[in-house]
């Protein structure tokens, strides 16, 4: 029998496996391995037990299913498919393309494309030893305790200090698209010769017998300079590939270190390119979607504009059968009580109630719908909480997630409000999926402090109603009734975890002891919300 859709299977790389879910005409789903297995970037796992959630939660038969782990196509290699990822992804006729990574399956780091017709074209390349990825890993690395996907904690703590501008980066990126490194590779080993030259750089902090070894001051000083290292380099590379296609305003990106929303935020405000796009996914969960959007183009089909991050499996159900699942009975007042431990005040949602909620400061697990692609909540699976006060950012981020206290909060707010927070002339770029930082102005920077970054920046994102219109309308509401123009928003899991999935997640996460005791709210699909208590 004909089939009626394909499964696309990803997990021939290290880790971020992924599946994704079509027909001939669209993209249905995409979902992280990790989501399932319930491990952080789902290290060398398989995508089996993912393939059968996926298809329980639309009702498809594996008879009707083509899976595919691997597609006879004209672009296999690592680096081109992240290109394709963002470049079909973008709706982009023409544009500049740049893959940034660790390295890739082809001994490469960095390569630069043109995009044309739905058609890439590699214009250079660079290979491994002049990797920006492995210099800032190793950096993390050596900051963090050997601990891998420490990158992000290191950019957040590179805003506390000012760097070593005596210190020259290893790597060094041209204009003129030449590179050379400044540090010598032993034994083969780049990596290990990487963190070599840190160590000597700043002996001062990695000598094991110096007392000073775990003060953050002075880990924040080498972060500092890592982060300056990288981003010099990467608006170089910019330049130079500017300077290649001067007539192409459009800039795709794509790879791991395009997560570095400081290195975003800094090659936006410089103006090399007019639009600057980039996927919620960009690091190696971005070649399922490569694959995607060429299998589309195979069959005959245009690929899909990706304007929303919301690409997990369609699991919703009705109001009842949510009751069912909370285990909420009526008593004999009419009133809405669950044989679950903890949940209070339980009713249908209102805008109005999660108001309430958000004035007396108690923070909102917002589940919503689909899931998001990527790392970011992004507004299905967020908390949320108001934006005024320190013990909001204590309560939620130190808490709560159990986070280092110099790693920032994020705002959420919608376009009709973001220009009223953030000096950013180009507000559309970067920001439907939190992917750069911006400055906050600064009649707002005291009184948005759960949100305001140590160096007075934020990462927004900048929500349309078109993508959201339930969260679209409740900070509106909120705006109206509070004159505040944004809400806390980060991710809805707990350290170490990804982000929540389903509903028994949800529920998991419902019963934590250190959740009930820290005054949340729960909202479920817009749908059903209710209170977190704990009786001491």
């Amino acid at each position: 029998m004909e089939k009626k859709y394909t499964l696309l299977i990803d997990d021939d790389t290290m880790h971020d496996g992924c599946v994704a879910l079509l027909d001939n005409e669209k993209i249905i789903c995409i979902l992280e391995n990790e989501r399932v297995t319930k491990h952080k970037h789902a290290l060398c796992e398989k995508c089996d037990a993912i393939i059968d959630y996926i298809l329980n939660c639309y009702n498809i038969k594996k008879e009707e299913v083509n899976i595919v782990h691997g597609l006879n196509t004209k672009y296999k290699n690592h680096h081109e498919l992240h290109a394709l990822a963002t470049y079909l992804s973008s709706g982009y006729n023409k544009a500049n393309i740049l893959v940034i990574d660790g390295y890739g399956d082809q001994n490469d780091s960095v390569t630069l494309f043109v995009g044309r017709n739905h058609d890439i074209y590699e214009l250079k390349k660079y290979d491994i030893q002049y990797s920006l990825g492995l210099m800032y890993d190793c950096a993390s690395r050596l900051l963090y305790d050997n601990v891998p996907h420490s990158e992000g904690k290191m950019m957040g703590l590179s805003c506390c200090s000012q760097p070593e501008y005596d210190i020259p980066s290893p790597i060094q990126y041209h204009e003129d698209g030449t590179v050379q490194c400044l540090f010598e590779i032993k034994n083969n080993n780049i990596e290990e010769s990487l963190s070599d030259y840190i160590k000597d750089q700043f002996s001062y902090l990695f000598n094991e017998h110096d007392q000073i070894l775990n003060i953050d001051i002075y880990k924040a000083k080498v972060a500092a300079t890592v982060q300056w290292w990288f981003t010099e380099q990467v608006i170089n590379i910019a330049k130079y590939l500017k300077n290649v296609n001067p007539n192409i305003d459009n800039l795709c990106v794509c790879g791991g270190c395009f997560l570095n929303c400081e290195t975003n935020g800094i090659l936006d405000r410089l103006g090399i390119f007019k639009n600057i796009y980039c996927i919620p996914a960009p690091a190696d969960n971005s070649i399922i979607l490569g694959k995607a959007q060429q299998y589309l183009i195979d069959v005959g089909s245009k690929p899909q504009i990706i304007d929303s991050p919301y690409l997990g499996p369609n699991n919703s159900v009705d109001l009842e059968q949510l009751k069912k699942l909370f285990r909420i009975y009526e008593d004999q007042d009419n009133h809405l009580k669950s044989e679950i431990y903890g949940l209070t005040n339980i009713q249908e949602y209102s805008t109005e109630w999660v108001i309430d909620r958000l004035k007396d400061d108690r923070i909102i697990l917002w589940f919503d719908g689909q899931s998001e692609y990527g790392p970011r909540a992004l507004g299905h699976r967020s908390f949320l909480a108001n934006p005024t006060t320190k013990d909001t950012f204590c309560n939620l981020s130190i808490n709560i997630k159990h986070r280092e206290n110099y790693r920032p909060l994020a705002p959420i707010t919608t376009d009709k409000l973001y220009d009223i927070i953030f000096e950013d002339e180009h507000p559309e770029n970067l920001t439907q999926f939190m992917l750069k930082t911006v400055k906050v102005k600064k009649e707002w920077q005291q009184q948005l402090r759960a949100i305001t970054h140590i160096n007075q920046t934020a990462r927004p994102q900048r929500l349309e109603e078109k993508t959201n219109p339930v969260l679209y309308t409740l900070i509106n509401q909120w705006y109206e009734q509070t004159g505040l123009p944004c809400l806390v928003n980060t991710s809805l899991n707990l350290q170490g975890q990804p982000l929540l999935e389903t509903y028994n997640d949800l529920i998991s996460l419902c019963n934590n002891a250190n959740i009930k005791s820290r005054r949340c709210s729960v909202v479920v699909d817009h749908k059903l919300c209710f209170d977190l208590t704990i009786r001491i």
